[in-house]
Order: structure tokens, then C-alpha cells, then sequence
């Protein structure tokens, strides 16, 4: 089985950050969509204004509070 497919496996969240010129925000979201198959939650979130460095970056604290809440809400 695909494992894009796998509908056994855990919740994924692909995250990106509009200003990232490493792994631009539209590779992160193709990457998503090829998990659309699979019936486990999958999810993207796309923080304007953020870079590769999203978690380093001023204001970090935003992105955290978000996949806290998207946790939360999958549990």
C-alpha cells in the first residue's frame, strides 16, 4: 500500500511559510495533496510573511499556538 494512502497512520500537518525560498509554501501544498487519498487527518497551514526559518523567526509563538490548537482539535 501507498503510503500516502495509508489511512492507519498518524495525523500529519504540513506547514509553510509564504516567504520560504528554500522549500516554497507550493511544495509543501502539492506534498499535501498527495495524502488526499487517505481517509487520516491531513492538513496544511500556509503563515504569511514566514520563512524556512519559521519556528526561528520573530513571533514563533504564533506557529506553536496553531498546531497546539490543531492537536487539540484532533484529539
Amino acid at each position: 500500500m501507498s503510503t500516502t494512502k495509508n489511512s492507519k497512520r498518524s495525523p500529519l500537518l504540513f506547514i509553510a511559510g509564504s516567504d520560504d525560498h528554500i522549500v516554497p509554501a507550493a511544495v509543501s501544498k502539492s506534498n499535501y495533496g498527495k495524502y488526499k487519498d487517505s481517509t487520516a487527518v491531513t492538513d496544511f497551514h500556509e503563515f504569511e510573511g514566514r520563512s524556512y526559518l519559521i519556528m526561528l523567526e520573530k513571533g514563533w509563538e504564533e506557529v506553536v499556538d496553531y498546531i497546539e490548537q490543531w492537536i487539540t482539535k484532533i484529539l
